[in-house]
């Protein structure tokens, strides 16, 4: 059985949703999802779906095991307060469910086929990481972190605990929506990783895992068979970071951010993921958590220029 681990809020529960069942709809194996639910409302809703792989937790039950938490809760944004629990979500799963191993994702990807290939590269390593592969006028963004913190797996054992630990101690300590003293968040101190843990971490090798806006400009993506390829190579998941909707007929890829067209074979990896997100659709009223310095209207001027709008995907 593959065990998942996300978090999220209201805003998100169509996203978390889709993900959940991407996976199920690809998974050879049966798999465990756990949603560390951040408000009562998504608690209510992923209960009500009556799934028994689909497994809510409330933060309050994880605030209690790590009481430190409530302190750092004090001086940081929601979402700081967010990424602060990267590393407590899964280290909780495996210290109270003695899991033995657990892959933690982010809510925003949707798998497009099976997840397997990314536990076969791991092996009987002790952790598994993901690069953001980002093209070379764009390395300047790795002031965020090389790593992206969208997919990492701990295994329970010595290494993979220690390094959950560390990365959780480290994250309560400082984790802001800034670069300071070369940390960024929660993703900025995965850097250390590699030589910090040698051969006890998987770098992904795999360019279908982890394809993002970030990285899929100048990479020729294909559609055979209803399967998505890149470089003829099977999309394992695609990270929809940047996705702007504004309605159910307009949303804004934000490709262009990072130099990609929205080639053919690309919108419809949108349009899948935009009709899924459709068909999962919870009416919730949406809360900002993280403001942006443009607002609908300068973004749908922007993606017209950059010819990254996508219209009537519902």
């Amino acid at each position: 059985m593959y065990n998942f681990c996300t978090y999220f809020d209201s805003n998100y529960i169509s996203h978390g949703l889709s993900l959940f069942k991407s996976i199920t709809k690809h998974s050879e194996e049966p798999i465990n999802f756990y949603v560390l639910c951040l408000d009562e409302k998504t608690f209510q809703v992923l209960t009500d779906q009556k799934n028994k792989n689909l497994i809510p937790l409330k933060l309050r039950d994880i605030e209690n095991e790590y009481s430190e938490l409530l302190e750092a809760k004090k001086n940081r944004s929601r979402i700081e307060y967010y990424f602060t629990l990267s590393p407590v979500l899964p280290l909780y799963l495996i210290e109270k469910l003695q899991l033995d191993l657990i892959a933690s994702i982010d809510a925003d990807l949707m798998f497009f086929s099976s997840p397997t290939p990314i536990f076969q590269e791991m092996g009987e390593h002790s952790i598994y990481i993901t690069e953001h592969r980002f093209r070379e006028k764009f390395k300047s963004h790795e002031i965020a972190g090389k790593y992206n913190v969208q997919c990492q797996i701990f295994r329970n054992d010595k290494w993979g605990l220690s390094c959950l630990k560390r990365w959780k101690d480290q994250c309560i300590d400082w984790c802001f929506d800034k670069f300071e003293n070369d940390k960024f968040a929660d993703q900025k101190y995965l850097d250390e990783w590699p030589s910090r843990y040698k051969n006890h971490i998987v770098v992904s090798e795999n360019i279908g895992i982890g394809v993002a806006p970030w990285n899929i400009e100048g990479e020729n993506i294909s559609i055979r068979d209803k399967q998505f390829f890149i470089n003829h190579k099977p999309i394992i998941f695609y990270h929809f970071h940047g996705l702007k909707i504004f309605n159910k007929y307009l949303a804004k890829t934000g490709l262009s951010g990072f130099h990609a067209k929205l080639t053919s074979p690309v919108k419809d990896l949108y349009l899948n993921y935009l009709n899924e997100l459709s068909s999962n659709a919870i009416t919730i009223k949406k809360k900002e958590i993280r403001p942006g310095n443009f607002g609908n209207i300068r973004l749908i001027m922007s993606g017209i220029k950059y010819r990254d709008l996508i219209l009537k995907f519902s």
